[in-house]
């Protein structure tokens, strides 16, 4: 480990500055690609997950050695990108890593997410409760929400169409939450990468969040001659989806998370 860090001691690492310290924490755990979260495989196989737990094994007892785990824990957090599923979003926030007696919460420490709504992995009665979590986040300089699917690239597909009704509600809440923070986007499959659960190679990329736009007076007078563009529809579709007068989540879920 302490190769690792660059130093003979962790006394003499202790004793570099805060941002010497840091540079060396970032080269060690921060990568150059998007951490994927999976609750088992990915994350245990990560070589910046190995190396923090490393420096857990080593960097124990004392106080300043509970500080470094501490000052790593955010490096880690703040520094890297996470991407994974809606349906593991709680268990990555509530993870344990690094826990010492008062470590600082993951959802206030990372700073750059993407969550994935896969109707592969995910309860459909559940696609839009598993993206509550997102409003725990108080620190998030990008979250990058990312419907997976068959289909078409603009999500005129029935499928995405059904997804996107499902969690119209909820990414509404989020875009006032977050607002430019927040990126909605279709991410399409090819027919055999998503019926073997294949979730790497993504045939097209198209950026969605504008169906979540009020309709504009020009829009609606379109709509009543049928003249409208598959997004100007979206956006009337989506007004209808959100006004309706059930909610898919629970009534006090976003205030209750928030506080």
């Amino acid at each position: 480990m302490l190769g690792i860090l660059g130093e003979p001691t962790v006394a003499a690492f202790a004793s570099l500055s805060k941002d010497g310290r840091r540079h060396t924490f970032r080269r060690c755990l921060v990568e150059d690609e998007p951490i994927e979260f999976d609750g088992i495989f990915e994350w245990q196989c990560c070589r910046a997950v190995y190396t923090f737990r490393l420096f857990m094994e080593h960097l124990n007892g004392d106080e300043a050695a509970q500080q470094l785990i501490q000052e790593a824990r955010c490096v880690f957090y703040e520094e890297n990108t996470f991407v994974m599923s809606s349906n593991w979003l709680n268990q990555f926030l509530n993870n344990k890593l690094g826990n010492g007696e008062k470590p600082a919460s993951v959802e206030s420490l990372v700073r750059h997410i993407t969550v994935q709504v896969d109707r592969r992995y995910c309860n459909a009665t559940n696609l839009a409760s598993s993206l509550l979590d997102l409003f725990r986040m108080t620190n998030p300089e990008r979250i990058s929400l990312e419907i997976l699917d068959r289909g078409v690239p603009d999500g005129r597909d029935f499928a995405t169409q059904e997804t996107i009704k499902r969690i119209s509600c909820v990414v509404q809440d989020l875009i006032d939450y977050f607002g430019r923070r927040l990126t909605v986007s279709k991410v399409t499959f090819s027919d055999d990468d998503f019926k073997d659960g294949l979730a790497t190679y993504p045939a097209d990329f198209c950026d969605i969040k504008s169906y979540w736009n009020l309709p504009t007076k020009r829009t609606r007078e379109k709509a009543l001659k049928g003249q409208v563009s598959f997004e100007e529809l979206m956006q009337i579709q989506i007004e209808e989806w959100t006004d309706q007068s059930f909610d898919p989540y629970p009534l006090n879920a976003v205030d209750d998370l928030r506080s």
